[in-house]
């Protein structure tokens, strides 16, 4: 059975990225105490200084990883904030926090904090705690609905989280004692509430009633703004197969469109993204000038990546991740379904994917190939004859006997984790496409299955590595909820 719509919106925000600064070490700030604090405020404002004017549209904080120890002078300067993103710092005082109750979303993992009570008024905000020394969630007494990260703590007793019935609560990698253990068997009855805990089974789905709606699901539970949208064909695949890494690197989702008008759903998206600008790929054959002119008609820029044929188009991407590579992934460019297992692996690690033809290497990809030291090929002889080889530096392949093991075998020779998996139809390539993102800002892998069912290479994995923990990409036409059953081997 799928559970509660809320854990893929929660998980978004457990595990965004925000953009990264050069720290501040030795400085002193003129509004915080701490100089990696103003120079997080700064980065955040995109402003060279501050003075008392600065404040008035001070409403996101992005300061994960600048090595910040105190949050003193937010008390005063940040009474318009709605999204703190702090994770990865050594923080361990949140009292400047306490009078901030208009934050909405608020990311303090891995941080060194172990008294939360000044976040007792955030009662409707998201919370992500994971991974500090959390030991008393007294403060969440009385509460009925929570959208909380627990995890990784020093945590035994929840029993002030007894009142919930909605939301999300993550709860692993906690020393949980048996009277905790029982509470959970009972909140677990609550359809709108999940509690994500050691050993739980749960598959949420992420669609719409097209995959150009399904794309916007999937933008909607990663992003809660993007200043750039990659745009492909929603129809074929050749342009787009490239486009996770370089969307990643982007921290933009992808989104689709039909060859002669931009899709309405996408369209909306856009808007609510506050996207300023378009990287379309593809020529004009793939997304027309048409649609163009349609996002040009909405304020937007428009960047188009595209080449000669699907191999050059592959290789300008490439280029846009930068000039020289250490290692890239080749795959068939005739078809999806290699490209699609590995999307989310070369995604997280900004890897470029280039395209070949079962009997030859086109000279753009031997162009960024010649360059790189280490390469990935995904497929099998049939999909890359091993007469290519020759011109693949250092290679590695990874393969099966057909594209549901050819994924499977990725997990297990990339070493991938796989606490959390995201599952899409082998036969398309669209949900996988714009699903391929978000999951590698999980750092989760991607396995495929069919409309009839899940193939035995699928579940031999889910049983080998006792996957539990499902995100599905698409409607009930492309993965039914049978097939979903039979993952979590109910």
């Amino acid at each position: 059975m799928l559970k509660s719509k809320f854990f893929v919106v929660a998980l978004a925000f457990i595990f965004v990225l925000s953009s990264l600064a050069t720290p501040v070490a030795n400085a002193s700030g003129s509004f915080f105490k701490d100089a990696n604090l103003e120079q997080a405020v700064m980065d955040s404002l995109e402003v060279d200084e501050l003075d008392e004017n600065s404040f008035d549209e001070f409403m996101g904080l992005y300061g994960s990883e600048y090595g910040i120890t105190s949050l003193q002078g937010l008390e005063t300067y940040g009474t318009n904030l709605n999204t703190v993103l702090l994770d990865s710092n050594n923080i361990s005082d949140l009292t400047p926090l306490t009078n901030l109750t208009q934050i909405e979303y608020l990311e303090l993992s891995n941080n060194n904090i172990s008294n939360i009570k000044p976040l007792s008024g955030l009662k409707d905000s998201f919370l992500s705690l994971g991974y500090n020394n959390i030991s008393d969630i007294s403060i969440f007494n009385g509460w009925t609905s929570a959208w909380l990260d627990l995890s990784g703590n020093n945590i035994t007793d929840i029993t002030p989280l007894k009142n919930l019935t909605e939301g999300v609560v993550y709860i692993t990698e906690n020393p949980l004692n048996d009277k905790s253990l029982e509470l959970i068997k009972q909140l677990e009855q609550n359809e709108e509430l999940m509690i994500i805990h050691d050993g739980s089974k749960f598959a949420d789905r992420l669609s719409g009633q097209s995959r150009f709606e399904t794309a916007v699901q999937i933008s909607m539970a990663g992003w809660y703004e993007a200043d750039t949208v990659v745009l492909a064909n929603g129809l074929n695949f050749p342009d787009a197969l490239a486009g996770g890494p370089l969307a990643y690197a982007m921290d933009a989702p992808i989104l689709l469109t039909r060859p002669e008008t931009l899709h309405a759903s996408t369209k909306e998206e856009i808007l609510r993204l506050g996207a300023k600008k378009v990287v379309i790929l593809g020529g004009k054959a793939a997304v027309s000038e048409k649609v163009e002119n349609q996002l040009k008609a909405l304020d937007i820029k428009i960047d188009r990546i595209s080449g000669t044929d699907r191999y050059e188009t592959a290789k300008k991407i490439a280029d846009r991740l930068g000039s020289q590579h250490d290692e890239v992934v080749v795959v068939n460019g005739k078809n999806f379904p290699d490209a699609l297992s590995i999307a989310p692996y070369a995604a997280m690690n900004e890897l470029p994917i280039l395209l070949v033809a079962p009997d030859k290497v086109p000279a753009s990809t031997k162009s960024v190939l010649s360059k790189a030291s280490e390469t990935l090929v995904i497929g099998g002889y049939a999909a890359i004859g091993k007469s290519l080889e020759k011109d693949f530096p250092n290679h590695t392949r990874i393969s099966g006997a057909n594209r549901y093991e050819t994924a499977a075998n990725v997990i297990e020779e990339l070493e991938m984790d796989p606490m959390h998996v995201f599952v899409a139809n082998g036969r398309g390539f669209a949900d996988a496409l714009t699903g391929s993102v978000l999951a590698g800002y999980f750092g989760s892998p991607l396995l495929l299955v069919n409309p009839d069912e899940a193939p035995e290479a699928t579940m031999m994995a889910v049983e080998k590595y006792d996957i539990n923990n499902f995100t599905i990409l698409g409607g009930e036409a492309s993965v039914p909820e049978f097939v979903v059953d039979q993952l979590l081997r109910d």
